[in-house]
């Protein structure tokens, strides 16, 4: 039998410099994935500034909600690290001196030779009754605090410290709540928006069982899919999700690229690696986006010959040898110059596969004829025809339709690659 009730957490991060955003909360964001692989659902993440009142407020609601609360930042020796002390309050605990923090700031300090500041006794003072985590990198330990059958779990808001405890914390989370098995599946896609691929998998997503959740998570140019089975039974799991899994990739299967939470780049990479080919791209618009997206993953230097930005018709001409005729009669953005572009640069370069791109990147630029977002894709081969699409990415941010002709240019080389353009 499938358990379908899950152990419910709320994170909440503490700190004024978040607020203003001058830190980004990439604590949170760990703090979930981690929940995640044990099988702990994460309800809500607030933020709250260095303010008691709203502190005791986002603790109460919390706790009442949930069984688990995380809380990081606010542990510190300064004056607006104030968490420790609204935990005391919020327990009616005492504030008291922890010996063991004490010796372990001492001997910190004697480690490295230097005197210890006098706020830095602050750390030493901790709510009496609630256990204290320590910190193996660094000043400020945790604290766990266990009432009623529910734990708030407060750590330092450093990364590196709070990664530390949030390492052992997990294992008792799981032990002591018995939290469910969880398993993922990743579904991605190219060349179908969110709402088109909701429409095209309704069917399958209104028979998932109450324990399978599908989510959508639209990315520049792409689409994943995550498929989350819950449940006792880890193998069941792993059965049910695949089947789902198969029934959405065979409906999907036009735009589906990947059944692994991998990248575009990396999916092509590997293409290129299993059948020992190599490629080049010919840049206008994109302006060298492309030939990033290839080498930004290691070891590209096996298959990613090079690349030609050829942003002016003079380039286009002399150095990828585009005729006259073909720029002034069809203009720069049209399918005989990403042709001829792709195909000299596959005999210039001496590559497998040759990428060429010319747009419309905006925000001027366009016509009536061809508007802002039109971009041409060529992608030529070694042996075989040369495919050619024009796609209309719409009048948007000029940084997103270079992304998306990146995304739409590598999708066409992995299609061709795989015999399906």
């Amino acid at each position: 039998m499938i358990n379908n009730k899950r152990t419910q957490s709320e994170i909440i991060s503490i700190g004024d410099e978040l607020l203003v955003g001058q830190i980004c909360n990439t604590n949170a964001a760990y703090i979930a994935q981690q929940l995640n692989t044990i099988g702990v659902a994460v309800s809500r993440i607030t933020t709250v500034g260095d303010d008691k009142k709203d502190i005791l407020l986002a603790f109460e609601r919390a706790l009442a909600e949930n069984q688990i609360v995380l809380v990081t930042g606010g542990l510190g020796s300064t004056k607006d690290d104030i968490t420790k002390k609204c935990i005391a309050d919020y327990f009616q605990k005492e504030l008291v001196h922890h010996k063991g923090t004490e010796q372990r700031i001492e001997q910190s300090f004697r480690m490295r030779g230097t005197a210890i500041p006098k706020n830095m006794h602050e750390q030493s003072i901790q709510p009496q009754g609630c256990e204290i985590i320590e910190n193996t990198v660094g000043i400020a330990p945790g604290i766990w605090a266990e009432e009623k059958g529910k734990v708030l779990i407060a750590m330092p808001g450093v990364p590196q410290e709070m990664q530390a405890i949030t390492s052992v914390v997990l294992p008792r989370l799981q032990k002591l709540f018995g939290t469910q098995s969880i398993i993922h599946q990743h579904i991605q896609l190219c060349g179908i928006g969110e709402s088109v691929l909701s429409e095209l998998l309704s069917e399958v997503e209104d028979r998932l069982p109450p324990h399978i959740k599908l989510a959508y998570l639209p990315k520049f140019g792409y689409m994943g899919l995550r498929l989350s089975a819950y449940g006792n039974d880890e193998q069941t799991l792993k059965n049910e999700i695949g089947l789902y899994t198969r029934k959405i990739a065979e409906i999907a299967k036009e735009y589906v690229f990947s059944l692994e939470n991998k990248t575009l780049p990396e999916v092509v990479a590997e293409e290129l690696i299993r059948q020992k080919k190599t490629v080049a791209v010919a840049e206008s618009c994109t302006g060298g986006y492309i030939a990033q997206q290839i080498t930004s993953i290691a070891g590209s230097s096996a298959y990613f010959k090079g690349g030609v930005v050829a942003y002016s018709n003079e380039i286009k001409q002399q150095v990828l040898q585009v005729k006259a005729a073909t720029l002034e009669n069809q203009g720069a953005v049209s399918r005989q110059t990403v042709v001829e572009m792709a195909t000299n640069l596959l005999k210039l370069f001496d590559v497998d596969y040759a990428i060429a791109v010319s747009g419309i990147a905006g925000p001027s630029g366009g016509t009536a004829e061809k508007p802002v977002g039109t971009v041409w894709v060529s992608v030529a081969s070694k042996g075989k025809s040369t495919n050619s699409t024009c796609f209309t990415f719409g009048n948007g941010n000029r940084n997103l339709i270079i992304q998306r002709a990146g995304t739409a240019a590598l999708n066409m080389l992995l299609k061709t690659m795989r015999g399906r353009q």
